[in-house]
């Protein structure tokens, strides 16, 4: 290869490098953001979840509060009308004490009064009967008796009194109070306690909200600063690839097996004028009699060059490298002399498909294509392919120069197997842990 050539094809490998280790970088750093986004959606959904559920506990907290305030207040109400009633039950118990006393002292009296009158009734009966003094004498003493009857029945009436006010158990009722106040007055405490935590864990989950959520948008425009520079650097690549290399591509077909793929590139086109031919006879003006393939390990494509090519060629080794036919079409050139015809490119670009596992041997036999080592090609390892054109012999004579074209490596590709889906349910047994 000459120095152009080789300089040229040095400067085309060395850009492609130089993209792919920036599309590498910023492929990274695309994906470092995209979960760096992903954690942080994650960190705000958490963060709206707690603050959720804290909202919610909240709010069954001031509902409890809300009780617990309403209970202590009937609490200290009923406290104090037990405090009121014991007091008043404690006066009437003394009041009645006292009137049953009282009434008793006056029973008492009347009946020594009623034993007077009767005396005094029987001295006038028996001294003055059938007077007026007799009357009236009998008459005091009929009502002296009721009196003293009325005035027992009163007697025992204040004492039954007296003694069922005696029976309230007012302090039992007060002590009661005083332990259910003291007891509500600890539960208002504690409800308050916990509403004003949530109430605290509430305003604390808002700003954790409001810092998750800053930071999402920060992640997220990082994300969005980054898609658009890999576009770009994708791009970038694969406008490089297209015009300095031919856009040379490599395309694995899906499928189950994972035995098929597709190579692209353009065709290299003629560089002369059709009317500059002025030759009799039927002129090939392909430059490119042959294009050749050649499939290396992504990880050795820095040190492939064209003399290694070369080498595959010239000693045969036909399993490493993949054979292009180049698709032509004749057309009458009006401009020569004679309307001699004359054999071009007939498409543009062209698509290979190459089936790497069945490929025909010369014997009939089928084979599977090798990379540069001698290694089958296989699934999982990633590769790039090298496209070789041997140009033709009159078109080599014509450039005087002699040697062909090698493009520098296509972007790398893996071959991958398509996981079939699983139809039927998937039973997961204990594993022992005998030893």
């Amino acid at each position: 290869m000459n120095t152009y050539n080789e300089n040229l094809r040095s400067s085309i490998v060395a850009s492609l490098q130089s993209q792919e280790l920036d599309q590498k970088a910023v492929s990274a750093e695309l994906n470092a953001s995209l979960f760096t986004l992903y954690y942080a959606e994650g960190a705000t959904i958490t963060a709206n979840e707690k603050l959720n559920q804290a909202t919610k506990e909240r709010e069954e907290k001031a509902l409890v509060k809300h009780q617990a305030v309403t209970a202590g207040n009937i609490s200290n109400n009923q406290l104090a009308s037990a405090t009121q009633g014991g007091q008043y039950v404690k006066q009437a118990t003394t009041n009645t004490a006292v009137c049953a006393a009282n009434v008793q002292v006056a029973a008492n009296a009347i009946l020594r009064l009623a034993s007077d009158l009767g005396s005094i009734y029987s001295i006038v009966n028996a001294a003055d009967s059938d007077s007026d003094i007799y009357r009236q004498a009998q008459e005091a003493r009929d009502l002296i008796n009721t009196t003293a009857y009325e005035a027992e029945v009163a007697s025992q009436m204040a004492m039954n009194a007296s003694m069922l006010v005696s029976e309230v158990s007012a302090s039992t009722v007060m002590d009661k109070s005083t332990a259910t106040n003291s007891a509500m007055t600890a539960m208002l405490t504690i409800a308050n306690s916990d509403y004003n935590t949530l109430s605290q864990t509430v305003s604390d989950a808002n700003a954790n909200v409001a810092a998750v959520s800053a930071k999402e948008k920060v992640a997220e425009g990082n994300f969005e600063d980054m898609t658009a520079d890999n576009a770009s650097t994708n791009s970038a690549y694969a406008l490089t690839n297209q015009e300095l290399n031919l856009n040379l591509i490599v395309t694995p077909k899906l499928s189950a097996e994972s035995s098929e793929m597709l190579v692209g590139f353009n065709l290299i086109k003629y560089p002369f004028k059709m009317q500059e031919i002025d030759l009799l006879g039927k002129i090939d003006i392909s430059p490119v009699k042959q294009y050749y393939l050649i499939f290396c390990k992504d990880s050795k494509k820095t040190t492939f060059s064209y003399g290694n090519a070369e080498s595959l060629l010239l000693n045969g080794v036909e399993k490493q490298y993949v054979t292009v036919n180049m698709p032509t079409v004749t057309t009458p050139n009006l401009n020569g002399p004679g309307n001699p015809v004359v054999t071009v490119a007939g498409k543009s670009a062209v698509n290979v498909d190459i089936k790497y596992k069945q490929l025909k041997d010369t014997d009939g036999s089928f084979y599977t294509l090798q990379d540069t080592d001698g290694d089958e090609i296989v699934p999982g390892t990633n590769y790039v392919v090298f496209l070789l054109a041997s140009y033709a012999d009159d078109y080599k004579k014509k450039l005087n120069n002699f040697d062909d074209f090698l493009s520098a490596p296509s972007p790398f590709f893996c071959l991958t197997h398509i996981l079939k889906p699983v139809n039927e349910p998937i039973s997961v047994f204990p594993v022992s842990t005998d030893i």
